[in-house]
């Protein structure tokens, strides 16, 4: 999805035109996942649509973050992928982008 067909980019939500993707991290410590998504398929091309969770899965096992990526609906798989990847990449680099005063987006204040 090119940038001129987004309507809507924030907070880790990603709103193109036909689906909505929402990414929710805490770079805790503490991994866990929640993973939702409608896929219609079991494959993209070559590429079976369960291993797209079992990524998420591991990234957050192996980085400790704690994960809750929902992509609510889409017709395409492709693209409902797609914006999974794009919803977790946006909230990522929200979390780890030092506030104003050099500080984090943290409760206590590290990452």
């Amino acid at each position: 999805t090119s940038l001129g067909l987004m309507t809507a980019v924030e907070d880790g939500r990603i709103y193109p035109r036909t689906l909505a993707a929402s990414s929710v991290l805490d770079v805790s410590g503490r991994p866990f996942l929640v993973f939702s998504a409608p896929f219609r398929n079991e494959r993209v091309g070559a590429f079976d649509t369960c291993l797209t969770e079992e990524f998420f899965r591991a990234l957050c096992m192996n980085a400790a973050i704690t994960l809750h990526l929902q992509v609510a609906y889409g017709a395409n798989d492709h693209h409902m992928i797609e914006a999974a990847f794009k919803a977790f990449a946006h909230s990522l680099r929200m979390a780890a982008t030092p506030l104003r005063n050099g500080k984090i987006l943290s409760s206590k204040g590290v990452l």
